[in-house]
């Protein structure tokens, strides 16, 4: 594997500073480091930011909107799906909400009523669909909405020997499987395997995004993987040096961007351009 350092060096430069800190009830008040997390970005550069490990809240760029929802347990997995929709998994409880774009419950399912056995992963499709793994049979499986199977795949045993499941993601309708150890690997809807490449020591979460990239840390750097290329190269991403300390492992990237929270005391996201990086 080439790994191939590509440093940034004028970001500061670049960067928009978006204030999203005076609207509602927002105002006036700090919250810690701990206690605030950017979970996503959109299209429209709206932030989906989880306070408490509970409230999740979304604010757009220039802070006219504002909408929140009160989860009522933490979230284990997340997502925002096609724009329109996000949702919250706890595999613990083995419960899924599903919101709309303005934060408004659509419907909320109970695993347990479903199934005999614990789902360790599972996210939302496209076209109201779930993909998760089932450990009893070692598939990924597709499932609808009122839980009728579609799809699943062959045994994961004999397609990717070893593997254990750290993420499940699903970015323009192909479903990635993460293993820290093993490396990252894709299917398409018809649970056919399509992308396999092997990167060890991964600090999850990887990120991915719709330019068929995707994001990994290894010894506290950031890397660029092009997923759609049999033989790529992995490019060293080297972030702004004044971003403060306790910031640089909370990083969204996405088309050419990466975002982050400035600092603790608010919600205030920066956007820098690496989109000359190649």
């Amino acid at each position: 594997m080439v790994i191939k350092e590509h440093f940034i060096r004028n970001l500061s430069t670049l960067f928009l500073l978006y204030s999203l800190f005076c609207c509602g009830g927002l105002t006036g008040e700090k919250w810690s480091s701990e206690s605030v997390h950017l979970l996503a970005v959109d299209d429209q550069e709206s932030a989906y930011i989880l306070k408490n490990n509970r409230s999740l809240i979304k604010v757009n760029n220039n802070s006219e909107q504002f909408y929140s929802y009160d989860l009522h347990w933490p979230m284990t997995t997340y997502g925002l799906q096609n724009e329109l929709r996000f949702f919250a998994f706890n595999s613990d409880y083995q419960q899924m909400v599903i919101l709309d774009r303005y934060l408004n419950e659509i419907t909320n399912l109970d695993f347990t009523s479903h199934f005999n056995y614990h789902i360790p992963n599972a996210a939302l499709g496209n076209n109201q669909t779930i993909w998760l793994y089932n450990p009893q049979e070692r598939k990924i499986q597709c499932w609808t909405m009122t839980f009728e199977k579609l799809v699943e795949s062959q045994n994961l045993d004999f397609l990717i020997p070893g593997l254990h499941i750290d993420q499940l993601t699903i970015v323009n309708n192909i479903l990635y499987l993460v293993d820290k150890n093993l490396g990252v690997f894709g299917f398409d809807s018809t649970g056919q395997m399509i992308i396999k490449k092997r990167i060890k020591d991964i600090a999850l979460p990887m990120q991915f995004d719709s330019n068929n990239l995707g994001y990994f840390q290894n010894e506290k750097k950031w890397f660029i993987l092009e997923l759609d290329k049999n033989n790529a190269e992995i490019f060293t991403v080297e972030i702004n040096q004044s971003i403060p300390e306790e910031m640089v492992d909370i990083f969204i990237f996405k088309d050419g961007k990466v975002y982050y929270l400035k600092d603790s005391e608010g919600f205030n996201l920066i956007v820098e351009d690496y989109s000359k990086l190649k």
